[in-house]
């Protein structure tokens, strides 16, 4: 039984491991890696290790066979996770090593497969049967060629038209005969289309009389077509037996079998073999490079095309227009290697090529000069390479800066300095005429400074003769002067920062700034100046300096003008005592509502109630409040919007998108008591009134809204109830109901909060227009935690109370 037993395991873990090497560089692009095992994974990786191979070689492979890309990065994930796992049992690793060592022949095919996967994708060529826009099929749809040979299994349709007509179409017997209605048997088998055509004519004339005449005419053409066996043999992707339409070609076996092998098919001597003779040769590199289809012969039935091995394949690199491995013909020259590989590229260096050639032992070097381009003929393993033009200039020079015309320029046998900047049209009026410069190269290409003046250039004092790489920097005046600006600000039409310019005076800034606003203080002018001078600036005294100036609105001052120096900054200052207008309105339920001017700074809002006229007789001056534009965050902006939405929507008329209007802008909202500021104004809640203030009266307000935790929340009518009645009109508190904060928020925007002494709460007073809000509670917050609060104070309430009733005893006693 135990020997049964073994038996049936070790049969279990050989099927497990031929499981194992399934995962195989023979068919690695149609493994689904998301299939796979952990175990399968690892004997992979054991595998190629064992051989001696990286991941990165069975990834080449893996994307030379097409493996997806995404399978790809999924099977590298798990060889990797697979090579960090240590946890497998020593005893069967052991077992797994013996099973999955790779053979040398295994060993062989993966490193024809790594060889043939660097080659795959620079051989010339190898791309035209591998191209999906490409397939080569025949046209079924083409007229029937006359040359076509008739076989077994083709359908000739014969027309007879003229004086008689008949259509028939006639089957070929494995045979080569065709049996034609009161004639009989016909051989055709191995005739063209023309000679079976003639001979049917010939046939059909004993019994259709008008055919010898031509009144009655005679047409053959193709039905069906037959297909063809085609073997294809040698050096192909993927050689065997081909079943192929009649019509085929040589480039339609070819693109079916996946072309030549790149590893070692040959390109330009494709034969094809018919009865053991050969019929053609193909060379692939005309239709590459040409466009010419020869020697694409209709192939028949039983040929053989055959891809023998290349003879001379070469290898190019560098600066030509295509790079790879092309393969050469006897008495090819490297003049036509280059002509295949579309010539030079524009920056290539043609002088010479450079070839590395194997001998018996050993690589060598050779340059191949231009004049012996035709001459020299490739041998098989040569790489060329050809290399670029040199990234520099024989005689280029620059010159940049305060000229008319800054750029490069050819550089001439004995050019000058002088003649560089009469070349460039000359110096700009502008030019820095101090100095400029020349950088330079040495001789060991590390640069030097050339400095000169331009005055002594211009002037004949200084000239010098270029260089080639040598650049001219003549720099600009504004370049230096470039921080020499003044500045004026407050009540002139255009503030800002100018330019400084030489004798500039206070009014002509003044100018350029578009004059005074009719609010500037033209007698207290302030001109800011830095002290500069250094022994001031060591001493411990002041670093600026002010000047006090008067200019009227006509520019004109008393004395003489004021002379500016750079950075100064001037200040205009606004007249004494001004103020901008500003204003506020009064909405709702007054008199006169609308927006009105603020007097002073000593107006308040009782002065204003006056001037709209009081409370109109729907008011309710308890619901009153005041919006106030400050600053103020984002929390704080959102914590009253539902009370704004409420009293917005209790609004009718025109005051309702005014108070929209004024609420979407608003920053902040005050509660106030306006019915007791009207009666007692100058009080200490009798606030002074801002800019954008907003004082809202609302009507009568006749109910209550309840939100939050009750049961059902909704507005219910003011009748002057507690608390606790207008929950109870909303169904009552909900089970999560945090009654401690629950509060109401009144109609002018203040908050009542619920108050709470040992167990009793105070819930707050209620208004006409006021909001219940009951929250919910936390989530963390538990029954356990509120009772034991809840008891915790009963407890400390008794021993108070019972602390004081023993204290009371002893006093009595004593």
């Amino acid at each position: 039984m135990t020997k049964r037993f073994l038996i049936t395991v070790l049969f279990c873990s050989f099927s497990l491991l031929m499981s194992y090497s399934q995962i195989s560089m023979q068919n690695v692009a149609t493994v689904k890696v998301d299939e796979l095992s952990d175990q399968q994974i690892q004997a992979f990786v054991k595998k190629y290790t064992s051989a001696g191979y990286t991941f990165a070689d069975v990834e080449n492979i893996a994307k030379g066979k097409g493996m997806p890309v995404s399978e790809l990065e999924k099977l590298r994930q798990r060889v990797q996770s697979a090579q960090n796992t240590q946890t497998e049992d020593a005893s069967i690793n052991a077992g797994r090593e013996a099973d999955i060592k790779m053979s040398q022949v295994e060993k062989a095919s993966l490193e024809e497969e790594k060889k043939e996967s660097r080659e795959s994708v620079s051989v010339f060529g190898s791309h035209l049967f591998n191209n999906k826009n490409m397939t080569f099929e025949p046209n079924m749809n083409q007229a029937t060629p006359r040359n076509y040979q008739i076989g077994p299994e083709d359908e000739l349709v014969v027309d007879v038209f003229g004086m008689s007509e008949n259509t028939m179409k006639l089957k070929v017997s494995p045979e080569g005969m065709i049996r034609i209605p009161n004639v009989g048997q016909v051989s055709v088998g191995g005739m063209t289309i023309e000679n079976a055509e003639k001979m049917i004519r010939k046939q059909l004339s004993s019994i259709y009389s008008t055919i010898n005449s031509g009144q009655t005419r005679v047409a053959v053409s193709l039905g069906n077509i037959r297909s063809i066996k085609v073997f294809i043999i040698g050096e192909a992707q993927r050689p065997g037996t081909y079943t192929l339409s009649s019509l085929s070609s040589l480039f339609n076996a070819l693109y079916a079998c996946g072309g030549p092998s790149n590893a070692t098919g040959s390109m330009r001597n494709i034969k094809v073999m018919r009865g053991g003779k050969e019929v053609a040769v193909a060379d692939l590199y005309g239709f590459l490079l040409k466009g010419k289809m020869e020697n694409n012969i209709t192939l028949q039935d039983q040929d053989v095309v055959y891809i023998p091995t290349y003879t001379n394949r070469v290898s190019v690199k560098g600066a030509l227009k295509h790079n790879g491995i092309f393969e050469m013909k006897d008495g090819e020259s490297l003049s036509d290697l280059i002509s295949f590989c579309g010539g030079f590229t524009d920056d290539a260096y043609m002088d010479r090529i450079s070839v590395v050639r194997n001998s018996e032992n050993e690589k060598s070097v050779a340059d191949i000069p231009k004049e012996l381009y035709p001459m020299f003929i490739p041998k098989s393993g040569d790489e060329f390479t050809i290399g670029k033009i040199l990234d520099r200039y024989s005689n280029r020079v620059q010159i940049l800066g305060g000229v008319f015309r800054p750029g490069t320029y050819a550089l001439t046998d004995g050019m000058t300095l002088k003649d560089l900047v009469n070349k460039a049209d000359g110096l700009r009026e502008n030019a820095y005429m101090q100095r400029a410069s020349i950088l330079r190269l040495k001789e060991d290409l590390t640069p030097e400074l050339v400095s000169f003046s331009v005055s002594d250039l211009i002037d004949g004092k200084y000239n010098i003769e270029l260089k080639k790489e040598d650049i001219v920097t003549i720099g600009s005046n504004e370049e230096f002067e470039r921080d020499k600006q003044v500045s004026i600000a407050g009540q002139v039409l255009a503030p800002g920062t100018f330019p400084y310019s030489e004798n500039m005076t206070l009014k002509d800034l003044i100018f350029m700034a578009k004059g005074f606003t009719e609010f500037a203080a033209m007698d207290r002018i302030e001109v800011t100046r830095r002290v500069l001078d250094g022994d001031k600036l060591k001493e411990d005294s002041e670093k600026v300096q002010v000047f006090s100036l008067s200019v009227d609105k006509d520019l004109n001052s008393d004395g003489e003008d004021f002379m500016l120096q750079p950075k100064d900054v001037v200040s205009v200052r606004t007249l004494e005592g001004l103020e901008d207008l500003s204003s506020m309105q009064v909405l709702g339920e007054v008199r006169l509502p609308g927006t009105y001017a603020i007097i002073s700074k000593k107006e308040k809002i009782s002065d204003v109630m006056k001037r709209a006229g009081g409370f109109s007789p729907y008011a309710y001056p308890k619901g009153a409040f005041l919006i106030r534009r400050s600053q103020r965050s984002t929390a704080e902006q959102m914590r009253d919007l539902k009370l704004i939405e409420l009293l917005s929507n209790m609004t009718e008329g025109d005051d309702k998108d005014e108070l929209r209007k004024s609420l979407l802008s608003r920053t902040d909202m005050v509660g106030i008591e306006l019915k007791e500021i009207v009666d007692n104004p100058g009080s200490t809640t009798d606030l002074y009134l801002e800019k954008g203030d907003i004082i809202f009266v609302p009507k009568q307000l006749q109910t209550v809204s309840v939100s939050g935790a009750v049961q059902v929340p909704g507005m219910v009518v003011y009748s002057g109830r507690s608390f606790k009645k207008y929950v109870n009109y909303a169904g009552g508190f909900a089970d999560n109901a945090d009654k401690k904060h629950s509060y109401v928020a009144y109609a002018n925007g203040s908050i009542g909060a619920t108050k709470r002494f040992l167990w009793m709460r105070a819930y707050p007073k209620m208004e006409p227009g006021a909001h219940v809000f009951v929250p919910e509670k936390k989530k963390e917050e538990s029954h356990t935690k509120e009772n034991l609060s809840f008891f915790t104070s009963i407890f400390g309430t008794m021993v108070t109370i019972t602390t004081s009733i023993v204290s009371l005893i002893i006093i009595l006693d004593k």
